[in-house]
């Protein structure tokens, strides 16, 4: 058998859900700072250009 034991199982599929979820904080996250960086205050490189002129 490759599990004898039904703690080791289910230790098996805690850490299987615990990686999937912080895969998907991860995820949301990610697409939180994404959407973020794009707004108008954080365009640096426009900021950047009007303070050199």
């Amino acid at each position: 058998m490759l599990i004898p034991s039904t703690e080791a199982l289910l230790c098996v599929v805690l850490l299987l859900l615990g990686s999937a979820g912080l895969f998907v904080l991860f995820l949301a996250t990610d697409r939180n700072a994404v959407e973020e960086s794009q707004l108008p205050q954080h365009a640096t490189e426009k900021r950047d250009e009007q303070a050199a002129r």
